[in-house]
């Protein structure tokens, strides 16, 4: 840091990343934590309500959805200087998260046939 230089930075993640971080799953995680002093914005996305998602358990699956959001928001309050931005719709329906666990069962061709919305998300 430069001597009478009055900046801040925070750290930009989504909500995946940091929960992982704050679990500490990350190399270094606690070094990491102490470096940041808590200074991070969390990325939330919005998951789509589309006619595929509304069968039986929609409601169920919108309950599961607010309880996560519900739980994000505490795990970031809880960190001073944390801050949570709202969900975001732009940010597309697929996170990075999302795709190792389908490269891991090997079904990523199938989840992303015919969606290249999921692929490449609009983003301002």
């Amino acid at each position: 840091q430069t001597e009478g230089v009055d900046t801040q930075f925070s750290f930009c993640l989504g909500a995946d990343s940091f929960l992982s971080l704050m679990e500490g799953k990350w190399n270094e995680s606690p070094r990491v934590l102490e470096l940041l002093r808590g200074q991070f914005i969390v990325v939330n996305r919005i998951y789509a309500n589309d006619n595929e998602n509304r069968g039986d358990n929609y409601e169920q699956q919108q309950q599961q959805q607010h309880n996560e959001r519900q739980a994000l928001r505490e795990r970031v309050e809880a960190v001073p200087g944390a801050k949570l931005l709202p969900p975001n719709p732009t940010l597309g329906a697929v996170s990075s998260s999302q795709v190792r666990s389908w490269l891991q069962r090997g079904v990523v061709e199938d989840e992303l046939r015919g969606r290249p919305d999921r692929i490449s998300p609009s983003v301002l």
